[in-house]
């Protein structure tokens, strides 16, 4: 992802499993494990158009997991979260 879509992305209210992922550059297993811990916030989706359960993680949760505020952009490329 390029910095200005990381900006979009994380300046969105809910993001999707997949681009969590790609941000902190883990496996979307390791997000559902955050999610499942409690490191990040997630809501359960269901309903028409998801043929199972899944979820949309809070962007504010994955600020808060990066260390940056609403409207600031990591300068480098993201690097694991350990």
């Amino acid at each position: 992802m390029t910095e200005a879509e990381i900006k979009q992305t994380l300046v969105s209210a809910l993001v999707t499993v997949t681009d969590v992922a790609d941000i902190l550059k883990v496996s979307t297993v390791t997000v559902y494990r955050w999610v499942d811990e409690g490191t990040l916030e997630g809501i359960k989706v269901t309903g028409p158009g998801h043929s199972r359960s899944t979820y949309r993680v809070k962007s504010a949760s994955v600020r808060r997991l990066l260390g940056v505020d609403e409207y600031e952009v990591p300068k480098q490329t993201l690097q694991t979260i350990p």
